[in-house]
């Protein structure tokens, strides 16, 4: 199995997050209770993970959400269209637009544990 390769679970699709191991959905249809057609099918933008201690630890797993119909619709993301990976990532107008409160689409944050409390 490929670290960080999508898998699929029944029906739902899930994404690994390499440094925790925490499987995360790529779609939050299941985790908002089923599809919402007025809400918009949320896609998984990204994900990373907060570690604790110089031994980095994983605590937990975050990933953010995009309601996919309305972003691809978004005049402020449309300028970023045609860029690499790598251009995206150092590029903070990206983080900003989507992030904007005004960019017309619904936005999610996963928190997910990556431990067991005792």
């Amino acid at each position: 199995e490929e670290e960080g390769a999508p898998q699929g679970a029944g029906r739902q699709l899930l994404l690994r997050e390499d440094k925790s191991g925490v499987h995360l959905p790529l779609h939050l249809d299941s985790v908002l209770g089923g599809p919402d057609h007025r809400r918009g099918r949320q896609v998984l933008m990204g994900a990373g993970v907060y570690t604790k201690t110089v031994f980095e630890i994983p605590i937990f797993a975050i990933a953010f959400y995009v309601e996919a119909r309305r972003a691809v619709q978004s005049t402020q993301l449309a300028q970023f269209k045609g860029r690499t990976v790598k251009q995206l990532q150092e590029d903070p107008r990206v983080y900003q637009a989507l992030t904007s409160r005004d960019n017309g689409y619904e936005r999610s944050l996963l928190i997910k544990l990556a431990m067991e409390l005792t």
